[in-house]
């Protein structure tokens, strides 16, 4: 039986822990700390929110530390936190225009971070649009993030997130959501989504 919901051909993607392999530690340790200072986490949150800019953000993190850093080691320090692309996914995210599914991204996170993730996925070109917590201005699973993807994409066919409670939150509104394990996972998910659903392909 096929669901009343008309899924659009869209896949949201979350991208720390789902697209993307991230360790915090390799941003906050070459800064002189065991753990993250609760100063540099509410920083890190104004930067997501879209509170400060990433050079905004920079400078007042260069003004609490005791080492002397340029905005630009601090730059190439926070984009270290991303690793690398999760194994499969670089190809899980390749194989979906092909087939007519467009890949977005739907993430708390920076403008500079979400750039560089698109690098590491090799995804520049496939994957150009999103929804992020830098532009609304709030978190997932708040109503704002969960209301602007559905304006701007509709439901999404299938969606994965690393956060039990962003799963939660979309599944109240009728989201195909799940949490994310690995490409392959991801890859049966979409084809049980693709067969029990309907999809509203142009």
């Amino acid at each position: 039986m096929k669901d009343e919901i008309t899924f659009s051909p869209v896949v949201a993607l979350d991208i720390g822990d789902v697209c993307i392999h991230v360790e915090l530690e390799r941003y906050f340790g070459p800064l002189g700390f065991t753990e993250k200072p609760p100063w540099l986490h509410a920083l890190g949150l104004e930067l997501n929110l879209g509170h400060l800019t990433d050079d905004g953000y920079l400078m007042e993190v260069a003004s609490r530390l005791p080492k002397r850093f340029s905005l630009e080691e601090l730059r190439e320090l926070h984009n270290a936190l991303l690793v690398e692309a999760n194994p499969g996914m670089p190809e899980f995210v390749a194989s979906l225009p092909p087939r007519g599914i467009r890949p977005v991204f739907f993430s708390d996170i920076s403008r500079q971070i979400h750039l560089r993730a698109r690098e590491l996925l090799h995804a520049q070109e496939i994957i150009t649009e999103g929804v992020f917590s830098y532009e609304v201005g709030a978190f997932k699973p708040s109503e704002q993030m969960l209301s602007a993807f559905e304006e701007r994409f509709g439901k999404p066919l299938l969606y994965l997130d690393d956060l039990p409670q962003n799963i939660e939150g979309a599944r109240a509104r009728g989201w195909n959501a799940h949490v994310f394990h690995s490409a392959s996972q991801a890859e049966q998910l979409l084809q049980e989504a693709l067969a029990q659903n309907t999809v509203d392909i142009p």
